[in-house]
């Protein structure tokens, strides 16, 4: 079984644009998939990198819709044991796009159905809603954990 965790976000930018960004930001460099312009994808840290304009409806409290774009990692049955690499990489990626890309909100989401965290800006500190907590490390890397179901 295949473990997908997103970051979705918003940018005042292209998809090309955000992809050159977060290429700059993450060292990595998006291309498109397959030929397909639209979900460009990397590998970033060994995992399956996907970053495209999503087409998700809400669903209870993932607000899907007030985000357009979506950062997205991929571990194959064959990748289970990186997936706390994983977890830990996507649970720092949103502060480090906070700090070098800009993009200060968005949501962390467990294989499309469970909300990890929720990120916004109070008091000029990343701010996770879910904790209602700054987001500090490792703190917050423990709090996501907490949140993903158990094997």
């Amino acid at each position: 079984m295949s473990i997908n965790i997103g970051y979705f976000f918003n940018a005042d930018a292209t998809l090309p644009e955000v992809a050159k960004l977060l290429d700059r930001v993450l060292g990595c460099h998006f291309e498109p998939y397959q030929g397909d312009d639209s979900d460009l994808f990397c590998r970033l840290l060994s995992l399956e990198t996907s970053l495209c304009i999503h087409h998700l409806e809400d669903d209870a409290d993932l607000d899907f819709t007030r985000h357009r774009y979506e950062l997205d990692t991929r571990t194959s049955a064959g990748a289970a044991d990186i997936r706390q690499v994983q977890l830990g990489l996507m649970a720092m990626l949103p502060s480090i796009l906070q700090l070098r890309a800009g993009i200060t909100s968005g949501i962390l989401v467990y294989d499309v159905g469970r909300l990890l965290a929720r990120y916004e800006m109070r008091d000029d500190k990343f701010f996770d809603t879910i904790s209602s907590r700054p987001v500090t490390f490792p703190d917050h890397v423990h709090h996501v954990f907490q949140r993903v179901p158990a094997a």
